[in-house]
This record gives structure tokens, sequence and C-alpha cells, in this order.
């Protein structure tokens, strides 16, 4: 073959384990191949997400109390979380003068 080209359209899925909570992906692909120097080559890839909302998880209203503390986000950076009145908040902060 002297020349040629092929482009090639698919799905993907993705499986991951994140902290325990399994996660299903999809992923739209379309790759261009080019037949050059006696040898399929890729010459161009494009690949875009379908978004979902990720699925809802089961929470145990009991571990909420866990979490209260300040958390280091980045450096400068923190998120509080506490809780009044049987009331959880976060807020953050960023370590930075506002004047």
């Amino acid at each position: 073959m002297e020349n040629g080209s092929a482009i090639l359209s698919y799905d993907m899925k993705e499986r991951e384990n994140i902290f325990g909570q399994e996660l299903t992906v999809r992923h739209h692909a379309t790759d261009t191949w080019l037949w050059r120097n006696g040898a399929w080559q890729v010459v161009a890839g494009q690949v875009f997400r379908y978004y979902a909302d990720p699925p809802t998880g089961d929470i145990d209203p009991r571990t909420f109390a866990d979490y209260l503390g300040t958390y280091e986000l980045a450096p400068g950076k923190t998120l509080t979380v506490s809780r009044e009145e049987g009331t959880y908040f976060g807020s953050a902060a960023t370590g930075q003068s506002l004047s």
C-alpha cells in the first residue's frame, strides 16, 4: 500500500476505584491514522468525556463528627468544617489579606 488513511471513532468505558467508591466513566475517541513509510502511524487523536452526575453514595450521619476540623487544601488555602446547633458548615480561607 502506497497511500492510505483510516479514521476510527469509538466509545470507551473506564472503571476506577476512588477511596472505595467504584466509578464508571465513558469517553468517545476519534483517531486518525496515515500509512507512511510502510507503517500505520497515528497523526491525530481526540477524546471527549460523556458527562453525567456521579452516583449517589450512602452516607452515615453518625460519621459526620469525624470530619470536623481544618484541612489544608494547598499552601495558604484551608477548609474548615464546623458544626453549629446540629448543622454542619464548610468555610474556605485563602490566607491572603483583603486590604
